[in-house]
């Protein structure tokens, strides 16, 4: 019996916002699918999360899932700035096919779209704020490659 793997949501989440200029000329690199460090915090950072439990469709090979995207700043500005641009590279895409970088897979992403925020992500210091979107997406199953 063939177990498939099912597509890691943050891992393709993470590679589309990559892809976006908008988001690399404030966050550069630093985008995480776990906690990033202090440091990465404090020049700004998206960390990634999931959201609740995925849902597979019953009659299609599609995974829906939501995904809990935090923007760290030094200031509320530069956290509002990150939202800002997160949110226009994924709110409303459809059918972008993705390469997920642990195994070399390519996925198709049939859309995303935010479905709350932003709102404090709950992790607020004096030397850090956030702002919470959540992302919900739908993405195939089957690796086109």
């Amino acid at each position: 019996m063939v177990t498939a793997t099912l597509p890691s949501v943050l891992e393709l989440t993470r590679q589309l916002l990559l892809g976006e200029e908008l988001v690399r000329r404030e966050v550069e690199s630093r985008i995480v699918t776990d906690e990033a460090p202090l440091a990465q915090q404090k020049l700004g950072c998206v960390q990634l999360r999931q959201q609740g439990m995925p849902r597979m469709e019953r009659d299609l090979p599609l995974l829906r899932s939501r995904v809990k995207v935090v923007c760290v700043g030094p200031s509320r500005d530069k956290a509002e700035r990150i939202g800002r641009a997160v949110y226009a590279a994924l709110h409303g895409r459809s059918r972008t096919v993705v390469e997920q970088p642990s195994d070399g897979s390519q996925y198709l992403i049939h859309y995303t779209q935010f479905v709350a925020g932003p709102s404090s992500g709950g992790a607020e210091t004096e030397e850090i704020r956030d702002e919470a979107l959540i992302l919900e997406l739908m993405v195939g199953t089957e690796a086109l490659t």
